[in-house]
């Protein structure tokens, strides 16, 4: 019954409950035993029960699920997932409800092993469910189907998980989409502003090339102006040189004829005629 297993949980009874221990053999010996209990027991009985294949020990692998399942003596039905399992997984413990005492009588049970697909049955054991000397009339006989539920119910989550994530998905895809031609069209973008700075750079450095030459050429015009202009400085620099060495030469040489020869009482007189 079920598709949806949930797997069976570590859990052990403490001192408060009342534990009656069997053995089974998953592989079909021994003998069948037998739980004593009274009709109205609930959940302070344990049942613990020893997994056997052969002559070793069977450990309950991880992930599987173990139930109980049992016709009463009335035709109704119980279908429950065991309480827990010991720590080394050789103990699966059954739990005793309302339901399980609620006829009197000998009623058979089984534990059923679930492992992913694969599935066992232990060998048939009985619970010897002794009559109340009370009656209670208020304590109804009804199916006890706590495992289908769970199965349900945990089916029921695992659909709806799986809607969400479905819905998670497509939201997730169509904003990657989105993101996808978001980013398309950044990198076109960058793409055209790349070929725009690197149009730019060109100009710029052809400008700057061409301002270069501009300047040299202004440069060398000027200097050429200078060298000019200071060759024709040196020239006349130069014939000045020359019209003053000739200047001082004649005026040494009229000096030194002048004083070679001595001033005559006429020459005297011309002089003082001039003043």
């Amino acid at each position: 019954m079920g598709t949806v297993n949930p797997a069976a949980q570590v859990q052990m009874p403490d001192a408060a409950r009342v534990v009656q221990r069997i053995t089974t053999d998953l592989a079909g010996g021994g003998i069948c035993p037998h739980i004593r209990l009274v009709q109205y027991d609930t959940k302070l009985p344990i049942v613990a029960v020893h997994l056997q294949n052969g002559a070793a020990s069977y450990a309950l692998p991880d992930g599987a699920a173990a139930n109980v399942r049992m016709t009463k003596t009335d035709g109704k039905g119980v279908y429950n997932p065991v309480w827990g399992i010991s720590a080394d997984r050789h103990t699966v413990y059954v739990e005793i409800t309302r339901q399980m005492t609620a006829c009197s009588g000998n009623q058979a049970a089984t534990l059923e092993i679930i492992v992913g697909d694969m599935l066992k049955n232990t060998p048939p054991f009985i619970l010897e469910v002794a009559p109340n000397p009370l009656a209670d009339e208020t304590y109804i006989s009804k199916d006890e189907y706590t495992a289908i539920v769970q199965y349900v119910g945990q089916a029921e989550a695992a659909k709806n998980a799986a809607a969400q994530s479905a819905k998670a998905a497509g939201k997730s895809a169509n904003q990657s989409a989105e993101s996808a031609a978001t980013a398309e069209r950044n990198a076109t973008q960058a793409a055209t502003d790349a070929k725009k700075a690197k149009d730019a750079a060109d100009k710029i450095d052809a400008e700057k090339i061409d301002d270069k030459l501009t300047q040299m050429g202004s440069i060398r015009t000027a200097v050429e102006k200078s060298a000019t202009a200071a060759a024709n400085s040196a020239t006349a620099a130069a014939n000045s040189a020359t019209a003053a060495a000739k200047s001082a030469e004649d005026a040494q040489k009229a000096v030194e004829q002048a004083t070679a020869q001595p001033l005559t009482e006429l020459d005297i007189k011309e002089v003082l005629s001039l003043i």
